[in-house]
């Protein structure tokens, strides 16, 4: 069990735009929203359903300072933190990107 362990609840995900470098395919990016549940047990993270374009489940670890990292279906990698108030901030790249917010259940 790790500091960091619990349920955290999708706050907001914020489209930045398509990665492929062709501005009229972002169409097919899931627009702005909330994203779905993150887990963390023993360090290890899971992320079911990431985001609508990539399906699959992520899943990666945190360390003891809340550096956080997922990896996914078709490319998918996500680089975060994890902060004192149980806030998880960060970057999702695949072939869209999103900045992404959650916040632990119960904090």
């Amino acid at each position: 069990m790790t500091a960091f362990d619990g349920t955290y609840v999708g706050v907001s995900r914020t489209l930045e735009g398509n990665m492929g470098g062709n501005p009229n395919a972002t169409r097919v990016c899931a627009k702005n929203g909330q994203p779905g549940p993150l887990t963390i047990a023993g360090g290890v993270v899971r992320w079911p359903g990431t985001v609508p374009t990539a399906g699959g489940t992520a899943e990666g670890s945190v360390n003891a300072q809340g550096v956080l990292v997922m990896h996914g279906p078709l490319g998918m990698r996500f680089d975060g933190r994890i902060d004192g108030r149980g806030t998880v901030t960060g970057r999702l790249t695949s072939y869209c990107g999103y900045q992404l917010v959650w916040q632990k259940d119960g904090t």
